[in-house]
């Protein structure tokens, strides 16, 4: 894993925006901590 670009919260409607420095692949992270009760994501064992 690389070094971490960036870091963000979603807003009110659950949008997101990380400047990336270059063009490339990168991989993004969610708390899933961090997500509302009663949300979860649909697939956390895909990467």
């Amino acid at each position: 894993a690389g070094a971490a670009v960036g870091e963000d919260r979603t807003d009110g409607e659950g949008s997101w925006q990380v400047p990336l420095p270059a063009p490339g692949a990168y991989r993004v992270t969610i708390d899933e901590q961090s997500l509302p009760e009663g949300v979860s994501l649909r697939d956390p064992e895909r990467d």
